[in-house]
């Protein structure tokens, strides 16, 4: 079985009807586990209540916690989702948050070392600490590829990507409507 490891940003999106878990990793994360792959998550949360109740959502969908970094600094990040009268959404992302601050370490390290495909979020580059961590990530990744939650995004970060054929597999694994898998 594959070992895929999802770097980047998990959160609180906040809707009009409730708090629902999300973040690119995070969804794709949830996803491909779904079906019985091997996933960790590297990422960082605050230590606080939401924080708190996101790990446990983590642990309760056999999500993999050991490589979710606990911040005494930053609150855990949310997204507040408003929707206007003709159903288009609108998304303001907190800033500063945990997942802007994941810092390098050995764990994280021997993890991507040891994975077959490493997975990141596009949102993760809006800071500089994270986006450090993710550059040298990169250089020891086996084989990467770039998740961009939203059309608009201009957080774009420039990386190694995946092949077509691989792209295509993915896209087939997780909600191709939301994700767009950029291609050399």
């Amino acid at each position: 079985m594959s070992r895929v490891v999802s770097f980047g940003e998990i959160l609180w999106d906040k809707l009009p009807s409730g708090k629902v878990p999300g973040g690119a990793p995070l969804n794709f994360a949830y996803r491909l586990n779904s079906f019985q792959n091997s996933v960790s998550i590297v990422s960082m949360v605050g230590d606080d209540a939401l924080g708190k109740e996101l790990i446990e959502f983590l642990k309760v969908s056999s999500l993999d916690t050991e490589h979710i970094q606990i911040s005494n600094i930053y609150k855990t990040g949310e997204v507040n989702v408003s929707v206007d009268k003709n159903g288009i959404a609108d998304y303001d992302i907190l800033n500063p948050v945990a997942w802007d601050n994941i810092l390098l370490n050995s764990k994280n390290i021997a993890l991507i070392k040891n994975s077959s495909i490493f997975v990141f979020g596009s949102l993760i580059c809006r800071n500089i600490t994270s986006r450090k961590t993710l550059k040298e990530l990169i250089k020891i990744s086996p084989f990467k590829f770039a998740l961009k939650p939203t059309p608009d995004n201009s957080n774009i970060f420039s990386c190694p990507v995946v092949t077509p054929v691989t792209a295509l597999l993915i896209k087939l694994l997780y909600v191709p409507h939301i994700i767009k898998v950029f291609l050399s």
